[in-house]
């Protein structure tokens, strides 16, 4: 069982990316912040990184199930846009640098990955 403090932010991450700059870009929003996504990408809602805060998840999870058979990008999308529901904000662009990418039907065949 997983347990969270109300002011967490839960963030959900696609498996197959590594993105180095996560976690200095969430640091920067506070608690008022309940739903975190990315930059709309030529007006197509990204969902590779989603981040909610603990005492609002279970509810924000609900409104995007709501959506009715809607692709959960388009959902959120729906429900990032103007919500006056949720304080919702979005991370800068963090692109992917392609030694980071797993190549699609892969998930255990990785490209290499640069050093640390």
């Amino acid at each position: 069982e997983v347990t969270f403090v109300p002011g967490d932010l839960v963030v959900k991450v696609t498996g197959r990316y590594r993105i180095d700059r996560l976690a200095q870009n969430l640091v920067h929003f506070d608690e008022s912040v309940d739903l975190v996504v990315q930059q709309l990408d030529g007006g197509f809602q990204r969902s590779e990184i989603v981040g909610f805060r603990a005492s609002k998840m279970e509810q924000i999870l609900k409104d995007i199930a709501a959506a009715n058979g809607a692709h959960f990008e388009d959902a959120l999308k729906r429900l990032t846009m103007g919500s006056k529901a949720y304080n919702v904000d979005r991370l800068p662009p963090m692109p992917l640098e392609i030694e980071h990418h797993v190549p699609p039907g892969g998930i255990m065949s990785v490209m290499p990955l640069r050093k640390l």
